[in-house]
């Protein structure tokens, strides 16, 4: 079992890296300062500070990682993890649709997530099927799977709906309202994490911006 499991680990690792220095790399380009970069989530093995003043450190679950950002503070409850881990681990697990009549591929440049989205709508204003798929961070992929949640079976997506999902997230103190879907509120603790907004509404924008290829829907 060994033989197969610590490649594996080390292939997520590998990426982990990869996706999470693109975050870094913007931020020193830019400016803002970086206090730690994490490799893993829990306890810390080992680190070491560089001359930047950022701790570079491995952690014991090798789940994922992180870059916090000066100012930033720890958000994230032990429940929020687990919610958020949950339904990244479902849509993982999700296959893409071969019946669709509309589509849309979008990808995040600061970070290099990358969101397929694949609609099968019936008469123009109603999800039949859909699919997320997603090359990135766990919050681009949990954020795909509540957009399968929400939408499959369902009318399309009311037509202000990025406008209001993106006052509420980028807004501490607003609360959601109908017609958003309270099920957004998963997303809470993102509102305080600026740098992590297009994580989550990168598969609903490309779910928009699908629907709007056909430009008869209502």
């Amino acid at each position: 079992m060994l033989t197969y499991l610590v490649p594996f680990i080390v292939l997520i690792l590998v990426v982990v890296f990869i996706h999470e220095y693109g975050h870094y790399y913007f931020a020193r380009k830019y400016g803002v300062g970086v206090t730690d970069f994490s490799i893993g989530f829990g306890k810390e093995i080992f680190g070491w500070n560089d001359k930047h003043g950022t701790r570079w450190k491995i952690c014991c679950i090798p789940l994922g990682g992180y870059v916090k950002f000066f100012g930033d503070r720890n958000v994230f409850s032990q429940a929020d993890q687990e919610k958020i881990l949950k339904l990244a681990a479902e849509n993982k697990k999700s296959f893409a649709i071969d019946h669709y009549n509309c589509s849309f591929n979008m990808k995040n440049p600061m970070c290099g997530d990358e969101v397929q989205i694949r609609l099968d709508l019936i008469n123009n204003n109603k999800i039949n099927n859909i699919s997320a798929i997603v090359r990135g961070c766990a919050l681009c992929e949990a954020s795909s799977g509540l957009v399968v949640q929400l939408f499959k079976g369902n009318s399309v997506p009311y037509h202000e709906f990025m406008k209001d999902f993106l006052f509420w997230l980028n807004n501490i103190d607003q609360e959601i309202k109908s017609p958003l879907p309270k099920e957004l509120e998963i997303f809470l603790p993102i509102k305080e994490i600026s740098n992590r907004h297009t994580c989550i509404t990168m598969p609903f924008e490309a779910t928009i911006k699908s629907l709007k290829t056909i430009s008869n829907v209502n």
